[in-house]
C-alpha cells in the first residue's frame, strides 16, 4: 500500500490541500446588492484562488527539488521583475537598525492594500522569489497588476542594512517586525496589511500572527517554505550527511558572512567577542553551529537571550513557529513543495493538527522557494505567482474576518512610535526616500535560501 501511494504521489501534478476538520469561516463581501455570506477557508481557496489547484509542470531539466533549489540560488534573474525601491531606515528600542524597502508609491492610493514581506535567512529585496510577486502586485491595475503597495522588511545586517547594536535577528524574535508595522500603519492608517513570508521570514510571520491572535495588524498572510519545526528540520540534517553538506553548510556560511561583515559591532557585546571570533575561524560551519555559537547569544536584546546555557536544541524548540499556529485568527495560505530539500518536516507530514485558520497547499515539486514551471506559452516562470496574487486579492478585496479586535494603539512622542502596552517595541525614522534599483543579489551570500 505504501509503495503504491508513493508511486501515485511521484506522478501527481496537482496541488493537494490540507485543512483542519472544521476550517475557519470568513465573510464574503456582498456584490451587486446581494447579502454577505460566510464561507470556509478551503472553499474560499477553491473559489477565488483556482490557480493553486492547477497542474504544476516542471521543465525536464528541473525535475526534482535539488535542481529547483539550485536554480533559485544560482540562476540569473537580474533582467526579470526589476523593481526600484525607496528605502527607509528605522532605529529600534535597542539601537538596532531595520531596513524597509517600499515599492514606488506616487501613483498608489493611500488606502491601497500593502504587502508586507519578510525574506529568507540572509535575503533581501533583491531576491528573485520576492520580485516575482512584487512586480505584478504593485503594477497599476491599468497595466494588469493589482495596484497594491509593497514593503520588504530587511533583517539587520542583510541587504545593505547596517548593524548598529550588538544584536542581530532570530526566528523567535518579532520585535523588529512589530517596529516596522508601527511605522507602516502610522504612514498608511487606512490601508489593510497583507503578510508574505519566505522561509525564515515565514516563521517570524507565523509567530507574530500567533502572538497577536485577533489583534493582528496583518489581515491575512501567505507563507512559503516555512520551517515550522526548527528542531526537527535541523535533526534531519544531522541524520543525513549529504543534505547537511549541501544545505546546512551553505546556510551556515551565509550567516557566517553576515556576521563577518558586522563583526566589529557585534563584538561590542562583551560576551559576544569570543563567540564571533570562534565562528569566523570555523571552516564551512553548519547553520546549527552558527546558531549555537552566535544566534543563541545575539538573536535578540530581550530575554530569553542570551539563551540559557546556549542550549541550541532548546533554542530551536522555543523559536519554532509551529507551537504558535493554534493561536492564529486570520487566514493563512501555506505553500510547501513535497520535494523541498531544506524544509523536510511540516505539520502536514508530521501528523500535527492543522489550525482552522491555515490552509496548506502542497505541490508535488518546486524545491525550496523555486517552483519553476512552464507557462502556457512555453516560457519559464514561477508557479506560485498566480496563486499568491489570487490569494492577496481575494483576502484584501473579497472577504472580511469576523471577530477581529482593534490592534494596539500607536503612541507617538518626539518622533518615536510605540505600541501601547508593549514597552520593548519602538521605532523612529533615521532616513527615508533614497531610491535603490534592486536586481542583483548580495555578493556576500548565496541567494535563494
Amino acid at each position: 500500500m505504501g509503495a503504491c501511494l508513493s508511486v501515485v504521489l511521484f506522478f501527481a501534478k496537482h496541488t493537494r490541500l490540507h485543512v483542519a476538520d472544521k476550517p475557519a469561516k470568513v465573510v464574503l463581501r456582498p456584490k451587486f446588492g446581494s447579502t454577505s455570506t460566510t464561507i470556509a477557508l478551503d472553499q474560499l481557496v477553491k473559489r477565488l484562488c483556482p490557480a493553486v489547484l492547477r497542474p504544476f509542470v516542471t521543465p525536464w531539466w528541473l525535475f526534482n527539488g535539488h535542481l529547483q533549489t539550485a536554480y533559485c540560488a544560482m540562476g540569473d534573474f537580474t533582467k526579470v521583475n526589476v523593481v526600484e525601491f525607496e528605502r527607509t531606515l528605522l532605529c529600534t528600542a535597542d539601537g538596532g537598525t531595520v531596513g524597509l524597502d517600499f515599492t514606488p508609491s506616487s501613483e498608489t492610493a493611500p488606502d491601497a492594500p500593502i504587502l508586507v514581506v519578510l525574506t529568507g535567512l540572509t535575503g533581501g529585496s533583491y531576491e528573485s522569489y520576492i520580485r516575482a510577486v512584487l512586480e505584478p502586485a504593485y503594477r497599476s491595475i491599468q497595466q494588469g497588476g493589482l495596484g497594491y503597495r509593497a514593503v520588504i522588511i530587511n533583517f539587520r545586517g542583510c541587504s545593505g542594512v547596517p548593524v548598529t547594536s550588538p544584536y542581530l535577528y532570530s526566528a523567535g524574535c518579532t520585535s523588529d517586525m512589530r517596529a516596522a508595522l508601527l511605522h507602516i500603519s502610522k504612514l498608511y492608517p487606512a490601508a489593510p496589511l497583507l503578510g508574505l513570508g519566505f522561509s525564515l521570514g515565514a516563521s517570524v510571520l507565523i509567530r507574530y500572527l500567533g502572538e497577536e491572535g485577533n489583534r493582528s495588524r496583518i489581515k491575512s498572510a501567505c507563507v512559503m517554505g516555512c520551517p515550522w519545526d526548527l528542531y526537527e528540520n535541523c535533526e534531519y540534517f544531522t541524520r543525513n550527511w549529504l543534505p547537511c553538506q549541501i544545505y546546512a553548510r551553505t546556510m551556515g556560511q551565509n550567516l557566517q558572512r553576515i556576521i563577518q561583515l558586522h563583526a566589529e559591532q557585534l563584538s561590542t557585546l562583551p560576551a559576544a567577542a569570543a563567540a564571533v571570533s570562534s565562528i569566523l575561524s570555523t571552516h564551512r560551519p553548519t547553520l546549527k553551529e552558527v546558531d549555537a555559537v552566535v544566534t543563541t547569544l545575539t538573536g535578540s536584546a530581550r530575554a530569553p537571550f542570551p539563551f540559557p546555557d546556549r542550549d541550541i536544541d532548546s533554542y530551536y524548540r522555543w523559536a519554532s513557529a509551529q507551537p504558535h499556529m493554534d493561536a492564529i485568527r486570520v487566514p493563512v495560505l501555506a505553500l510547501h513543495a513535497a520535494d523541498d530539500p531544506v524544509i523536510t518536516i511540516t505539520p502536514v507530514n508530521s501528523g500535527i493538527a492543522v489550525s482552522p485558520w491555515v490552509v496548506f497547499a502542497v505541490t508535488p515539486g518546486g524545491g525550496h522557494l523555486g517552483w519553476f514551471a512552464r507557462r502556457g506559452d512555453g516560457s519559464l516562470g514561477r508557479w506560485f505567482v498566480e496563486p499568491v496574487l489570487e490569494w492577496l486579492r481575494a483576502t484584501a478585496e473579497e472577504m472580511d474576518v469576523p471577530g477581529l479586535a482593534a490592534p494596539r494603539e500607536i503612541v507617538e512622542s518626539g518622533g518615536v512610535l510605540r505600541e501601547d502596552g508593549i514597552d520593548h517595541v519602538e521605532c523612529r525614522v533615521i532616513s527615508s526616500g533614497g531610491s535603490t534599483l534592486v536586481a542583483a543579489g548580495s555578493a556576500a551570500v548565496i541567494q535563494g535560501l
